[in-house]
């Protein structure tokens, strides 16, 4: 499905109507399904819960779909970017040192 972002910078189907498969904002990091490791540097580093972009962005490139963020300076797109690269990286370090026992 194609998307685009409408006037307000939220993402909705080519098609027009809201995206239905975006996250409601009551999200939480661990409904991601994150490699543990990732979990507890993001409540180290006291994040409570993910910015729109981050609830909307992250589901989308961890399930492996190219994902095209705009939102202001400040709003989380850094992580919402990093989150699942770091996560994949680390699920192929642990499964390949695990083939390796």
């Amino acid at each position: 499905m194609k998307r685009k972002l409408n006037e307000h910078d939220v993402p909705e189907s080519a098609e027009g109507g809201k995206d239905k498969t975006s996250k409601p904002s009551k999200a939480t990091f661990a409904d991601f399904d994150l490699e543990p490791r990732l979990l507890q540097a993001i409540n180290r580093e006291k994040f409570a819960t993910p910015t729109p972009v981050q609830a909307q962005g992250v589901p989308l490139a961890l399930s492996g779909k190219d994902v095209l963020m705009r939102a202001k300076t400040g709003s989380g797109k850094t992580l919402a970017y990093l989150l699942p690269i770091l996560h994949h990286i680390l699920r192929r370090k642990a499964s390949s040192s695990a083939g390796q026992k």
